[in-house]
């Protein structure tokens, strides 16, 4: 049985969570004072350094490359049961559903 995890922070929303736990609003949109009332969603990526998981909203391509796991921010992404209860016990376990 696998675990579905709407990676914090993450591109699409789901109906099971609010988009307020899915990403981090980014404002202003862009330059100028006609983006200052825009929002984007970025999603935020998880991954896991030396046993650890950490977010990350603009992870480095060295931090991919070193990270035993990892979680695109903005996607969900299936898992089996020991990553799931890896990922709650370092306080993602709100952002797990079961499949």
């Amino acid at each position: 049985m696998g675990f579905i995890v709407p990676e914090p922070l993450w591109g699409l929303p789901t109906p099971h969570l609010e988009d307020e736990d899915l990403y981090e609003e980014e404002t202003p949109a862009g330059p100028g004072p006609l983006f200052d009332r825009y929002t984007l969603n970025k999603g935020v990526s998880v991954l896991r350094i030396n046993g650890i998981y950490s977010s990350y909203r603009y992870p480095a391509q060295t931090e991919i490359a070193t990270a035993t796991e990892f979680y695109l921010g903005g996607t969900v992404t299936l898992i089996n049961r020991a990553t799931a209860d890896a990922l709650t016990a370092q306080g993602y376990g709100a952002y797990i559903t079961p499949a």
